[in-house]
């Protein structure tokens, strides 16, 4: 038998050093790796009792495990008082998911759209004013009789802040009622994406014959409405078709900076109609417009 020599040996012995070490290496790494998505120990971290929290808030549960409805300051106790809309509209939303797993893909846009105004704001301040705050804590109640007027609101959509002065007043009109009332709530772009909105309505099948509600700027109303009869007729494949206004011809809505208690209604066949809010506030407001005057979508044209 051949005889291993010595450096034979010491470089075996070397292979298997490292070897040794690498798995050494190895399993350390793995035990103490701050990995708990894949597994390995997970690190502890005590705070320390010094360390304050940032709120100092307890909570009074009851007997099944959830916050006490009137025990847990006023904003909590608000959203408990809007307990039966908003079960009336979390059913919308059961029955919306059923029909839509049971629908066509194929889009055919929404059977009712409702078009309304944010609320008040002073300018140049990029939030609502007392009467805004106001109006926005009773947009709940009008679209719950949007409901019971048979016209259940499935969606909600609205813009992004202003991209100059980053103006947040459209979003708080409506937030609270996505909040309040379980209402999903939808953004295509800021208050000039007009088309970029009206393809989103029409091209997206989640909104397939269902209501939907819009708040946006007043003074792209008049563009988002050309855009939803000029795709919606498309979309829905309506043949001769032609726009008509309340007064019978095919002259669009200018709305006056003053009116904020009207709201446009575009049915499933694109006929409009205006509505009375009823959502007065300390402000006053007009409900006058006038059919057939231009009005230009902020600092962008229509057209």
């Amino acid at each position: 038998m051949k005889k291993i020599s010595k450096n034979s040996i010491k470089y075996i012995t070397a292979i298997v050093v490292i070897f040794i070490i690498i798995i050494i290496i190895s399993t350390w790494y793995y035990f103490n790796r701050d990995d708990y998505f894949h597994g390995g120990k997970n690190i502890h971290i005590k705070i320390d009792k010094k360390n304050k929290p940032l709120v100092d808030k307890s909570v009074k549960c009851n007997s099944k495990g959830f916050p006490s409805k009137n025990k847990n300051g006023d904003l909590y106790k608000i959203y408990n008082h809007y307990s039966d809309m908003r079960d009336f509209n979390s059913n919308i939303q059961k029955n919306t998911n059923y029909r839509l797993k049971h629908h066509s893909s194929k889009p055919i846009g929404p059977k009712n759209i409702f078009i309304a105004r944010h609320a008040q704001r002073t300018e140049p301040d990029y939030y609502l004013n007392h009467n805004g705050i106001y109006k926005s804590t009773i947009i709940p109640e009008l679209i719950n009789a949007i409901n019971n007027e048979g016209y259940p609101i499935h969606a909600v959509v609205t813009v992004n802040p202003s991209p100059v002065g980053h103006s947040i007043h459209v979003q708080q009109t409506i937030t609270l009622s996505s909040w309040l009332l379980n209402i999903p709530l939808y953004i295509f772009g800021d208050k000039y994406d007009t088309k970029k909105t009206a393809t989103e309505i029409y091209s997206n099948n989640t909104f397939n014959d269902l209501n939907i509600l819009y708040v946006g700027d007043h003074t792209c109303a008049q563009s988002l409405i050309r855009y939803i009869i000029k795709i919606g007729e498309q979309t829905k494949e309506i043949t001769n078709y032609k726009f008509k206004n309340p007064l019978g011809n095919s002259k669009l809505p200018y709305w006056h900076k003053g009116a904020y208690d009207i709201m446009y209604h575009i049915d499933n066949k694109l006929n409009l109609r205006i509505l009375n809010e009823g959502a007065h506030t300390c402000e006053r407001s007009t409900q006058s417009i006038t059919w057939g005057k231009h009005q230009k979508c902020g600092s962008k044209s229509i057209f």
